[in-house]
């Protein structure tokens, strides 16, 4: 019979309540279903997300293309600012080329203006709005292939409980966050035998060389 302890409880690592404590206690992020576990009991693991995510060969490609398409939409803005500088000089009284305040053209010229000055607020939400929603949709992506591939390798390897893991943060100013910090984690001990991080990492980076060819 073997125990582990979570947090002040003690549990019994053969009891059929196990996955179930486990789940309320640390948060399952993946559950092996119709994997046969081997032991004495349920075979247990963890993962550390934020490991996973930072090894990723297809998010260092998000990355990547995300920076590239950033940079063009600041090129992008900065030469719509420089027009925009261009269709305000004739407005400029201390210019050598403005128009006199009250004519047709210095009318013209404000209208053209303000219609400019529109159209880059619109491009800069639109585009801000449009980056925002790629990111979400690609953090949405990514878990749940992380998951998926967490499910795949434990029902592989008949492991019927998958916990997320982080490390632990020390520097806090108020007592209120540490507490904070120490309900929020999941895993607060793991041996480092169960940690599987490294494992999911290699799954996915060759499911997606396979998938680009690499």
């Amino acid at each position: 019979m073997k125990f582990v302890t979570i947090g002040s409880r003690t549990i019994n690592t053969g009891s059929l309540l196990m996955a179930g404590v486990a789940m309320v206690l640390g948060g399952a992020l993946a559950v092996g279903a119709g994997a046969a576990p081997q032991g004495s009991g349920p075979q247990i693991a963890t993962v550390d997300l934020a490991q996973i995510t930072q090894h990723l060969d297809e998010e260092v490609a998000i990355h990547r293309k995300f920076t590239t398409e950033l940079k063009s939409l600041q090129a992008q803005i900065k030469a719509k600012r420089k027009e925009l500088r261009s269709i305000e000089e004739p407005l400029n009284p201390d210019s050598t080329i403005s128009f006199k305040v009250g004519s047709e053209e210095y009318n013209a010229q404000r209208k053209k203006l303000l219609k400019a000055s529109v159209a880059l607020q619109v491009f800069q939400q639109y585009h801000q709005l449009r980056l925002r929603e790629q990111q979400r949709m690609d953090g949405e992506k990514t878990y749940r292939q992380i998951n998926n591939a967490i499910a795949e390798y434990a029902n592989a390897h008949h492991i019927s409980l998958v916990l997320a893991a982080d490390a632990p943060h020390y520097n806090f100013e108020k007592g209120s966050q540490l507490i904070a910090e120490v309900a929020t984690r999941k895993v607060l001990f793991a041996a480092g035998s169960l940690d599987i991080t490294n494992n999911i990492v290699r799954l996915m980076n060759r499911a997606y060389q396979k998938k680009h060819g690499q």
